[in-house]
């Protein structure tokens, strides 16, 4: 009885430092994300654990322009890059103009170079990036920062590891309400 006692408090405060690293690490990538926006100009927003920075809000025409709200059908253009400074190594993008010279290292072979289209809260979606383009609207081009639980996880993605956070460089081309 004793035995079994031990093994159960063990497993728990296992479990409890686990949670523990894995909050930290997730706090660590907030406020690096915070460090870094408020260094930025202009104002960013926190929406479902995704940091969110409109980088052209200051156009003529945003007030009007539709905001994209879960079933609208959104189209977007991407790069995604492992968070650094500026951005960090970029990994992923559907914008052939988008891949920096040298990028010949990365199999865009397999890539759709065309802008994603998604209805939003229907079509797969990384869940930060989800959340990321919820209250936004047509014609933003906007910088969403992802911490590692909300994009990958745990999983290593080749050219990114294991519980990288990630930012998302989007342009919204295109909203349509249901």
């Amino acid at each position: 009885m004793n035995y079994l006692l031990k093994i159960i408090i063990g497993i728990w405060v296992f479990v409890l430092v686990g949670c523990n690293k894995e909050e930290d690490f997730l706090i660590d990538q907030r406020d690096s994300f915070e460090s870094y926006l408020s260094r930025q100009e202009g104002e960013y927003t926190v929406e479902g654990g995704v940091y969110r920075y409109v980088v052209n809000a200051d156009r003529e025409g945003y007030e009007s322009d539709p905001v994209i709200e879960y079933g609208d059908s959104v189209t977007f253009n991407f790069a995604a890059y492992t968070f650094g400074s500026p951005l960090g190594t970029l990994f992923y993008t559907n914008v052939q103009e988008w891949l920096p010279s040298g990028s010949e290292t990365l199999n865009t072979a397999y890539w759709d170079m065309t802008p994603r289209r998604i209805r939003l809260g229907y079509t797969p979606l990384l869940k930060g990036v989800e959340s990321g383009l919820v209250g936004n609207r047509m014609n933003d081009s906007l910088l969403l920062f992802v911490t590692s639980d909300l994009a990958y996880g745990s999983v290593n993605m080749g050219a990114l590891g294991p519980d990288e956070p990630t930012v998302w460089s989007v342009k919204i081309n295109n909203v349509v309400k249901p």
